[in-house]
């Protein structure tokens, strides 16, 4: 009987054991599932492009866009496609142009536009820089443009990668 209880007190010290580290893993997954601090700042800097936009489009008569949660998803996938493949350009070697990639994430339009960036750091530097080039200013003024999506990625070789993709 002696053997039994010792065998039955190890087995209740190994269980405690694996719950306590499948409490611990439960808890590291919940803590990597909530937001951080990176990726808040990256949603505040994408809608305070979205802001300035608006504010450039207002200055001379152009009614705002509205912000499309579904273009943005597309735009950050573009800016951290940039920084994890070491491009910087409009044609994506993964997804393409940045029509045929708004296609085939869903996204319906008959007009559409992009903007990209690199290295500005900060949505003032970014929005000012598009205003100061003719045709990213052209862009980013088109009344037939209704709605924008906005991505930004940090990293890589040019450290902060911004993305506008309008459509209407």
């Amino acid at each position: 009987m002696h053997k039994i209880r010792e065998k039955y007190e190890g087995g209740e010290k190994q269980m405690k054991k694996v719950v306590g580290i499948l409490f611990a893993f439960a808890l590291m997954i919940s803590v990597s599932m909530i937001p951080g601090k990176a990726e808040a700042a990256n949603t505040y800097y994408e809608s305070e492009v979205v802001r300035l936009t608006n504010i450039e489009r207002q200055k001379v008569g152009v009614a705002p866009v509205k912000s499309d949660s579904s273009i943005a998803y597309v735009a950050r996938t573009k800016a951290e496609d940039m920084r994890d493949n070491n491009y910087f350009s409009h044609y994506s070697p993964t997804y393409g142009d940045p029509f045929v990639m708004m296609q085939s994430f869903g996204i319906q339009f008959t007009k559409a536009g992009e903007n990209i960036a690199a290295r500005q750091t900060s949505p003032s530097a970014v929005v000012q820089s598009w205003m100061n080039s003719d045709t990213h200013r052209e862009t980013l003024l088109n009344p037939a443009y209704t709605r924008l999506g906005v991505g930004y990625a940090q990293g890589g070789y040019l450290e902060h990668y911004w993305v506008q993709m309008f459509a209407n």
